[in-house]
């Protein structure tokens, strides 16, 4: 690793968008603030991003480095040359300067949209924000927004009148969207009543589906199809996933898809979807939390999975939070929110929740990031700082901005702190306007791939207002976990075999009862908590195994059958 003696040689530069088509930059062409450039050499990866004049800097020791510019996104790209490669040699402090010009690659508009919200509390108002900007290089006409809020939470007003209300979906009208900065983000606030029956530790969820929403780039390796899944209750409670391809070519490959509950996959398939088609995936609801989890066309310039939730369809409270991380698909965003009670306005969150008290997500899974301040001094706040040092089992490189709540300006420090300055902010003090004394930043970011199963991410934000000492905010966990296949209909196991267990739920004992087709000599069971931890595993012979409770504490467990390398069977245990 680099070390801080070693770096007396600087790079900087500044990166501008060319807007008269001749990729050279003209005097007066608008500098690009919160771009990522990447920097390699001397054995080292690592990114700098620009700051809000559109410059970047950074120190160096002896070596060769090359620097690149990464696109913001594929509406854009970068004029010849688009690296450049800096030599330092030994001997006194050198500098060298490397600016870049940025072009508009396709003229068409790309819109975003984000969700957050205040505090959930049940028997009280808060706010859901949507989010929303156009990233692209042409203005958005005539765009809307399609919101569905939870079962749990009723519409009471916002910033914008509905187009339309049908029970829990809203659609908004926008207007024409112009083209923004990635930090430049509209507001759509909705407030919302909180279902008095809510408990602290359940949980809501709401998602968003903005228009226009249809690409015209191109990326290398990628053809054209886009995933997305969305989903629905319908009348008789079951839920309902679709599928489908939204892009404007054929998905080039079998791609696949689970269905999980509470880190369990209960349905697992494969699908290859035309331009405007559809797969519909039906699956009973028992009141528990179900994840559609699919592949994203290979090569597409964003996530690699696209994740959709539903919850509460029997207008239960049962369910654990969604396991599976990242969106689900461009222009969608849905996220679930904690119900808490009295809380500290300044927090950090995390997206998705996870199952369990170690908040088990899906290896791969995109983690987003919420920091919300509040201004609970007794006079206004002028300008609000936000620190984040990332935990080393973060990837750095994978860091998207997602908007915030004021503008800003963001900086990349020493490789791995995020700094984000709301400077002349204005914030006054709780007492004073509650609502205009509080703020949020997002961003999402990736664990590194090379993390074992179990590994716990723990990440917390240091808050400043004004110059006074920083806030802390406490550590947020997710631990990095497999989820465990299971179920009859799942198409990965092997050899499937129908299983007799009774009683179920069981006091004491059960029986498993294999069928008389069954020919395998040995037999292995296995029973899993609801946190996929191993509590009994055990060998059997013959078609016929009894299961004793002993000590086993009361809950949900998950059992599984197999033979060698085989798969045969598995489902659900309750003990009482």
């Amino acid at each position: 690793p680099i070390q801080s003696d070693d770096l007396i040689h600087q790079i900087s530069g500044t990166l501008r968008l060319d807007q008269n088509n001749n990729c050279t930059y003209d005097g007066g062409e608008p500098e690009l603030p919160s771009w990522q450039l990447n920097v390699v050499g001397n054995g080292e990866d690592f990114s700098v991003w620009t700051d809000a004049s559109g410059m970047y800097s950074l120190f160096v020791p002896e070596g060769s480095y090359t620097m690149t510019v990464k696109p913001i996104n594929p509406n854009f790209d970068i004029c010849s040359p688009p690296s450049q490669t800096i030599d330092f040699g030994a001997g006194p402090a050198q500098s060298a300067v490397a600016d870049f010009v940025a072009h508009a690659d396709v003229d068409c508009p790309l819109m975003y949209t984000s969700l957050t919200a205040n505090n959930i509390r049940p028997c009280s108002t808060s706010v859901v924000h949507v989010r929303y900007r156009n990233g692209g290089t042409a203005i958005a006409e005539n765009a809307r927004v399609t919101v569905t809020l939870d079962p749990f939470l009723t519409f009471q007003g916002a910033s914008i009148s509905p187009l339309s209300i049908n029970g829990q979906v809203l659609v908004f009208e926008l207007g024409d969207v112009a083209p923004a900065g990635i930090v430049d983000w509209h507001d759509l606030s909705i407030q919302v009543g909180v279902d008095c029956g809510l408990q602290i530790g359940n949980f809501v969820c709401v998602s968003a589906a903005i228009e226009p929403d249809t690409t015209c780039f191109q990326a290398p390796q990628w053809n054209g199809a886009i995933v997305s899944v969305d989903g629905a209750c319908d009348t008789d409670d079951n839920a309902v996933f679709k599928i489908r391809n939204i892009g404007n070519a054929p998905n080039s490959q079998l791609l696949d898809y689970v269905i999980v509950e509470d880190q369990i996959v209960l349905l697992q398939g494969q699908f290859q979807l035309n331009p405007g088609d559809s797969l519909v995936l039906t699956v009973p609801n028992n009141g528990q939390t179900l994840s559609c989890i699919a592949d994203q066309e290979p090569g597409f310039p964003g996530d690699t999975l696209v994740t959709y939730s539903l919850t509460n369809c029997m207008g239960m409270l049962s369910g654990n939070p969604p396991a599976g991380g990242g969106s689900p698909g461009p222009f969608i965003d849905q996220a679930c929110f904690d119900v808490s009670n009295s809380y500290d306005p300044n927090d950090k969150t995390a997206s998705p929740i996870g199952i369990g008290d170690q908040h088990v997500i899906r290896p791969g899974s995109r983690l987003d990031y919420t920091i919300r301040f509040q201004n609970s001094g007794n006079d206004t706040a002028f300008i609000v700082v936000l620190r984040d040092t990332l935990s080393e089992d973060l990837d750095p490189g994978t860091l998207v901005l997602q908007g915030g709540s004021h503008p800003y300006s963001f900086a990349l420090i020493n490789g791995n702190i995020l700094q984000f300055t709301f400077e002349g902010i204005m914030l006054p003090d709780s007492a004073t306007n509650p609502a205009a004394s509080q703020g949020y930043v997002q961003f999402g970011i990736r664990h590194r791939a090379d993390l074992p199963p179990g590994t716990a991410i723990g990440n917390h934000a240091a808050i400043y207002f004004d110059y006074n000492p920083p806030v802390i905010t406490e550590t947020v966990w997710r631990t990095i976990d497999e989820f465990i296949i299971l179920g009859a209909h799942n198409p990965g196991l092997n050899k499937e075999v129908p299983v007799e267990v009774y009683p179920n739920p069981l006091a004491s004992s059960a029986t498993i009862l294999l069928p008389e087709g069954a020919d395998f000599e040995t037999y292995t069971f296995t029973l899993r908590d609801a946190s996929g931890a191993l509590v009994r595993t055990a060998e059997f012979q013959g078609k016929r195994y009894l299961f004793e409770r002993n000590e086993l504490p009361s809950g949900i467990y998950f059992w599984q059958i197999g033979a060698g390398t085989t798969s045969l069977a598995g489902g659900k245990l309750i003990v009482f």
